[in-house]
C-alpha cells in the first residue's frame, strides 16, 4: 500500500468536470461502439456459404476484429511482433469457380465491384465521438475501414443488414491483422489528449512520489539477447511530440514488447478514517509523455455505479491490484513512468456535491534495461 508524507487538501478543480465528462463520453463511445462492431460480427458469422460467396465463418473467424478493436480500446493483451502471427483460415471452403466466372477474391464480378457505392467516399470524415471509429480512420486500414463503417451506419436498422457488409468487412480484417501492433499504438495516441487534461488538472503539491512498481522484464530481456541494445526500426532525430506510430517508415509493422504491473486501488489517508482514495485510471508515459499503457479502474466504475443507486453486473474487488499493460517500442522507449489517479470514494461523497479528486501517485522516470 502506497504510504505519504503530507497530503494537500482535497478541492474541486476547475477542468474537473469537462474531464470527468470526457471520461464517461470516452468510455461509454467505446463500449457502444466495441458492442455494435461485435453484434454485426455476430450476425456475419451466421452467414451460410450460400448467403456470403465466401464460404462458412466460424464465429471466432469473425469476432477476432471486433475482440481486436475491443483490445485496442480496452489496453488487452497483445505480444511482441517479433513472433509470427498465426496465418487465419476464414472458410472452410473456397466457393468452387466455374469456367467464365469472373469473380475477384472478395467474392465481387468485375460488375459488381465497379458499382461499389462506397468506392468513392468523401476524403473529409464525418464528425464522431467514437474512439474506435478515429483510431481506424487513421495508418494504412484506413480505406478498407471507412468503407465497413459506413456500410455498418447505412444498413444498421435493418433486418440482417450486416450481411450487406461482408465484402468489406474481410479486406478491414486481414489489414488488422498485418498492423497489430500499428494499430496498438494508435490507439495509445488517442488516450494522449485526455491523460493531457489529467496532468494540467494537479498542483505539484497534489502529486506524490511512490516507488516504481514491479515489472517482470524477462520477456524485454530475451529480446534483447536475440536483437541486442541497437535494434530500432523508427526513423531518427525525428520532433519528440511526433506520435510513436507517424515515427515508423510506411507500411512497418512495429515490433512491441507487452508487459505488465499492479498498482493498488486504494490510497489511504493519514487519517485512517474512511475507505482512502480510490484508482480511477492508470497510465504509463515514456520519456516524451507518450503513452505506453492506459487502464481504467472497473471497481471505481461499480462504486459509482452503487452511489447512484445502481447494481453492477459484477462488483470488482478493491482487495486486488490494478493489472495495468504496457509496451516498450525497442529503440524508442527509453524510460517509463507509471501513474495512478486516485478520487474520492463514491460512496463516501456527499450527495450534494461533485466528487473530489484525490492525487496522481507518480513512480520516478525509469531507464528501461539496456542489457540483457
Amino acid at each position: 500500500m502506497f504510504r505519504m508524507q503530507r497530503i494537500a487538501p482535497l478541492r474541486p478543480l476547475r477542468s474537473k468536470m469537462a474531464r470527468d465528462s470526457a471520461f464517461a463520453s470516452r468510455r461509454s463511445t467505446e463500449m457502444l461502439a466495441i458492442s455494435h462492431l461485435s453484434s454485426n460480427a455476430r450476425a456475419l458469422s451466421s452467414l451460410s456459404p450460400c448467403d456470403s460467396g465466401h464460404g462458412h465463418w466460424s464465429s471466432w473467424d469473425m469476432n477476432r476484429l471486433a475482440s481486436g478493436a475491443g483490445l485496442l480500446m480496452s489496453s488487452g493483451l497483445w505480444i511482441s511482433s517479433a513472433q509470427n502471427h498465426s496465418s487465419i483460415t476464414n472458410c472452410e471452403a473456397a466457393p468452387e469457380q466455374k469456367p467464365g466466372d469472373n469473380r475477384n477474391g472478395q467474392g465481387l464480378t468485375e460488375e459488381e465491384e465497379e458499382e461499389d457505392p462506397y468506392a468513392n467516399l468523401p476524403e473529409e470524415d464525418e464528425p464522431t465521438d467514437c474512439s474506435m471509429c478515429n483510431t481506424f480512420r487513421q495508418g494504412p486500414c484506413r480505406p478498407p475501414w471507412r468503407k465497413l463503417e459506413r456500410c455498418f451506419k447505412d444498413h444498421e436498422n435493418e433486418e440482417g443488414g450486416a450481411t450487406k457488409c461482408m465484402k468489406y468487412f474481410l479486406p478491414h480484417q486481414e489489414c488488422l491483422m498485418k498492423y497489430i501492433n500499428l494499430y496498438d499504438l494508435v490507439g495509445q495516441e488517442m488516450k494522449q489528449e485526455l491523460i493531457s487534461d489529467i496532468e494540467q488538472s494537479f498542483s505539484k503539491d497534489e502529486r506524490h512520489q511512490i516507488p516504481m512498481p514491479g515489472i517482470d522484464w524477462s520477456l524485454y530481456h530475451e529480446f534483447l539477447k536475440e536483437q541486442g541494445p541497437s535494434f530500432r526500426q523508427t526513423i531518427p532525430n525525428l520532433p519528440p511530440e511526433t506520435p510513436l506510430w507517424k515515427r515508423l517508415p510506411p507500411e512497418t509493422e512495429p515490433v512491441l514488447i507487452s508487459l505488465q504491473t499492479e498498482l493498488p486501488k486504494t490510497y489511504k489517508r493519514l487519517s485512517g478514517k474512511d475507505n482512502g482514495w480510490i484508482l480511477k485510471v492508470a497510465y504509463v508515459v515514456d520519456q516524451d509523455g507518450k503513452v505506453l499503457g492506459f487502464q481504467y479502474s472497473e471497481a471505481y466504475s461499480d462504486l459509482l455505479k452503487i452511489s447512484h443507486g445502481d447494481k453492477p453486473e459484477k462488483e470488482t474487488s478493491l482487495e486486488d491490484p490494478l493489472k495495468v499493460r504496457l509496451v516498450i517500442m525497442p529503440g524508442e522507449t527509453k524510460s517509463i513512468q507509471i501513474k495512478a489517479f486516485y478520487s474520492e470514494n463514491p460512496l463516501e461523497a456527499k450527495a450534494d456535491k461533485e466528487i473530489l479528486d484525490g492525487c496522481i501517485c507518480e513512480s520516478p522516470l525509469t531507464a528501461v534495461p539496456s542489457e540483457a
